[in-house]
C-alpha cells in the first residue's frame, strides 16, 4: 500500500528533476509579474472571439451595409472587432513575456540592486530577488515609451470609438439587436486595460518582490568558487 501512495510523489520529483535539465529556472509563470494580465486580456480576447462568432448568423440580415442611417454595417463592425480581439490576444503574450525581459535588463543597474539569495542546490544559476522598485519602474517605463503599446492602445481606441458610433442601440435598437454585446466587448478592451494600468503600479501582486535565477556573471558562480 505504501507504493501506491508514493508512487505520485516520486513522480512530482521526477518532473521537477526533468525541468531542471530543460532549462525551466525561477520564476515559474504563475509568479511572473503581468501574469493576471496575460489571464485576464486571453479570456477576454477569447470570449470576444466567440460572441463575434456568434453574432455572424445575423450580420447579413441586420444593420447592413446601405440600410439608412447605417454608418457601418453590422458584417463589417463585426470584423473590425473580431480582429481585435487577435490583436489583444498577441498583445498580452508580448507583454507577458516583453515585460520579464525588461525587468531583468533593468534589474542591477544603477539605482536599481537586487539582493542575493542561496541558490538551488544544483546550483545552475543566481538566485536573486527583483524589488518592487524595479518592477514598478520598468512597468512605467513601457507604458510611457514602448511602441507595441502606443499600437495597442490606438488600435483599442478607435474600436471602442467605433463601437459606440455604430451601430448603436439609440438608432439601431430595433434592427440590429444583437449588435449590442460585440460593441460591448469591442469597448472592454479599452476601459479594462486603462482600469488595469493604475491597478497595477499602485496595487502590485508582487509587493515582496520576485525570486528569479538568472545566469552567473563573469567573475561569480560555483566553478569560480572551486578555483579558487
Amino acid at each position: 500500500m505504501i507504493y501506491i501512495f508514493s508512487w505520485p510523489k516520486e513522480f512530482c520529483k521526477g518532473f521537477a528533476v526533468w525541468k531542471r535539465r530543460i532549462g525551466c529556472h525561477k520564476p515559474p509563470a504563475t509568479k511572473k509579474p503581468l501574469n493576471t494580465f496575460a489571464a485576464l486580456q486571453g479570456a477576454m480576447s477569447l470570449a470576444t472571439l466567440y460572441v463575434c462568432s456568434w453574432a455572424r448568423e445575423y450580420t447579413g440580415t441586420e444593420c447592413t451595409d446601405g440600410d439608412e442611417n447605417v454608418l457601418l454595417g453590422f458584417e463589417a463592425f463585426t470584423n473590425i472587432v473580431t480582429f481585435m480581439a487577435l490583436v489583444a490576444l498577441l498583445f498580452a503574450a508580448y507583454m507577458f513575456m516583453r515585460f520579464w525581459n525588461k525587468v531583468l535588463a533593468l534589474n542591477g543597474t544603477e539605482g536599481y540592486p537586487y539582493t542575493t539569495l542561496s541558490p538551488a542546490d544544483d546550483q545552475k544559476y543566481k538566485m536573486i530577488n527583483v524589488p518592487l522598485k524595479t518592477i514598478r519602474a520598468t512597468f512605467k517605463q513601457m507604458m510611457l515609451y514602448d511602441p507595441v503599446v502606443l499600437v495597442y492602445f490606438l488600435c483599442a481606441l478607435s474600436v471602442a470609438i467605433l463601437s459606440l458610433v455604430a451601430p448603436n442601440p439609440l438608432t439601431h435598437a430595433a434592427d440590429c439587436p444583437h449588435a449590442e454585446q460585440v460593441r460591448s466587448w469591442g469597448m472592454a478592451f479599452l476601459w479594462v486595460d486603462a482600469l488595469y494600468v493604475p491597478l497595477f503600479y499602485f496595487c502590485c501582486p508582487n509587493r515582496n518582490g520576485v525570486v528569479a535565477e538568472i545566469p552567473w556573471p563573469a567573475g561569480e558562480g560555483p566553478r569560480v568558487q572551486a578555483s579558487a
